[in-house]
């Protein structure tokens, strides 16, 4: 009976402990999976919302986090429209929209640039934008928002983000559109790759937070 107690007591402690390693392998394998595309090329998963560029309309292929009347979010493979969201920001009861168009530019440090691909960790990525909104009217008295970021391929000459922000007075205005497209460039995990003549390479924006990664922000 004795030898049977302890062989139960050993089992317990046995599952116990691998219930353990389990938790820690699971941990470490989130973690590492996360750093790894920080500092790596961004790779194709289901869990990542990769457009292939080719401008087709399905549903399923923009990622809209809201979109109501005074908010919209969106991660899209479509080309943005900066006339047609400047007016969904439009409200009678505001004298001021402030905008801000990040378009593709022609060329990057002496390099021909012949077109900009994007990539997103979608869920952090909406996470993120989701809390940008919430903080923007936790400091000004906006009335509509309107955050979008291009995935896939821009080309050159059009945008690959916008924001726009509408209030009663201009200084809320622009604030918060100054302040909305540098936390987006720091916290919000987007990819983008410059493709040149003679090649392409993967780059992060300089001030984006690895911490956000990790979930430490």
């Amino acid at each position: 009976i004795i030898a049977l107690l302890l062989l139960l007591d050993i089992a317990m402690h046995a599952r116990q402990l691998m219930a353990c390693a389990c938790t820690t392998a699971a941990v470490t394998a989130t973690t590492c999976y996360l750093a790894f595309r920080y500092y790596h090329q961004p790779t194709q998963t289901k869990h990542n919302i990769l457009c292939d560029g080719k401008g087709k309309d399905d549903d399923e292929e923009q990622i809209v986090l809201h979109e109501s009347e005074d908010t919209i979010l969106k991660l899209t493979p479509r080309k943005i429209d900066d006339e047609r969201i400047n007016n969904m920001v439009v409200s009678e009861c505001c004298g001021a929209i402030a905008t801000f168009v990040g378009t593709t530019r022609d060329n990057f440090d002496g390099k021909q640039v012949t077109m900009l691909s994007y990539e997103a960790y979608a869920p952090m990525a909406m996470k993120q934008l989701s809390l940008i909104s919430k903080e923007i009217r936790n400091r000004w008295a906006v009335k509509k928002i309107a955050i979008l970021h291009r995935l896939g391929v821009c080309p050159i000459g059009e945008a690959s983000v916008m924001i726009a922000v509408s209030s009663p007075h201009r200084k809320a205005a622009l604030e918060a559109c100054h302040w909305a497209i540098d936390t987006l460039k720091a916290k919000v995990p987007i990819w983008k790759k410059e493709h040149y003549k003679d090649g392409s390479t993967w780059k992060q924006n300089k001030e984006f937070d690895p911490a956000t990664l990790v979930g430490r922000k």
